[in-house]
């Protein structure tokens, strides 16, 4: 394909369909680039940008009205993007904006290698009443009947700095993939980093947020030194629910922010429809990492009610830790099937508030099952604890 050097800042957006290498004519002065640059194909499918490689350029969002992105992958097939820098400068709390420089879409795009670029989700204040977060990278389906697939991210450099207010952030936000999704790697080289800067303000900056729909994902050796490591969740528009995420591992990682490994249920609004992340089958692996942060060798799996509770019992993996937020009322017996579960309570407390006619408030029949930091209070309402 034909290598574009860019001699000048850019301030269009453009769409590419045949194969290009796009990259600085001076490499000691990156251009800036304003506007969006999306890989695809002709609409007739006659040309495609297959093979095409982004590096040494400056991306800037935040800046210019209705450009959300910087670069969007829509159905081409082995996009390199690396040695790019890439920023979010939104200094405006009165629009509500979700910016997100790399957009991977739909199952036709496959093989997109991220690599060995920066991230610097900086200046974002919380828009007023806003709960949307500027993201890094994100991968997404939009109504496609597939997901991006065997994406690999690594070598990357994510930094996200409050400088007032909240800032909300996601290094990379997954809500569907196929194939293998890889973040980090093997090598202590594939290594991504997820760092936070607080000047005055607070950060619920997450490194990886899965949102459902993941069937294969690999997470290791990163550092994560951000509120949350690894968020898994399952995603909601309306009354549908995105996909479980099925097989997840996480090892060799760095954990040093307020939480490693974090899980809770997910409620729609409309229905009040209630759903893990996880399913039946669904298998985490969570091993061999190091830190301070809470839950790093563990999933720990957040619940605040009976509900989040049960369908936690239900859908949680092996080697799941369930941890109360709060005391919880409970008006049925609970039951624990699953073998290595434990409950944290943290210091809270179950409390059975409906009478029994017989059997016992809490059951276990999986092997190694574990109660701790946790009083249970019948109030004489089962004949057994």
């Amino acid at each position: 394909g034909d290598t574009i050097q860019v001699l000048k800042d850019v301030t269009e957006s453009v769409s590419v369909s045949k194969k290009i290498t796009l990259t600085s004519a001076d490499p000691a002065h990156p251009a800036t680039i304003r506007g969006t640059i999306t890989f695809g194909a002709k609409p007739d499918g006659s040309e495609v940008s297959d093979g095409s490689e982004v590096t040494g350029l400056n991306f800037i969002l935040g800046e210019r009205p209705k450009v959300e992105k910087s670069i969007i992958v829509q159905g081409a097939k082995n996009v390199q993007i690396c040695e790019n820098t890439f920023s979010i400068e939104d200094k405006d709390t009165k629009q509500s904006v979700q910016y997100t420089s790399i957009w991977l879409e739909q199952g036709t795009t496959e093989g997109t290698v991220i690599s060995d670029n920066t991230f610097n989700l900086s200046n974002c204040p919380l828009k007023t009443g806003d709960t949307n977060s500027n993201v890094a990278i994100a991968l997404q389906h939009l109504g496609a009947e597939s997901f991006p697939k065997d994406v690999t991210i690594s070598g990357n450099k994510f930094n996200s700095e409050a400088i007032q207010g909240q800032a909300n952030a996601i290094g990379v936000m997954v809500m569907g993939a196929e194939g293998t999704l890889t973040i980090g790697g093997e090598n202590a080289s594939d290594a991504n980093t997820f760092t936070e800067t607080l000047e005055g303000g607070t950060s619920n900056f997450q490194g990886v947020t899965l949102g459902g729909d993941v069937n294969d994902a690999q997470i290791q050796n990163n550092s994560f030194n951000c509120y949350i490591g690894v968020h898994m969740l399952r995603q909601s528009w309306g009354d549908q629910f995105a996909g479980p995420i099925k097989d997840v591992t996480i090892t060799e990682n760095q954990f040093n922010g307020k939480y490693g490994v974090y899980t809770n249920s997910t409620s729609t609004g409309e229905s009040g429809l209630i759903e893990s992340p996880f399913d039946e089958n669904s298998t985490v692996t969570v091993s061999g990492n190091t830190g301070s942060a809470e839950n790093t060798n563990e999933t720990g799996y957040y619940v605040s009610d009976e509900a989040t509770l049960q369908q936690a019992l239900k859908d949680a993996p092996a080697g799941t830790v369930i941890k109360l937020v709060k005391d919880i009322k409970c008006l049925e017996p609970i039951s624990i099937t699953k073998s290595g579960i434990t409950i944290d309570g943290q210091g809270n407390s179950l409390i059975l508030t409906n009478k029994l006619e017989s059997g016992a408030f809490i059951t276990a029949t999986g092997n190694n099952v574990t109660l701790k930091n946790l009083t249970v209070n019948t109030k004489g309402m089962a004949k057994h604890g």
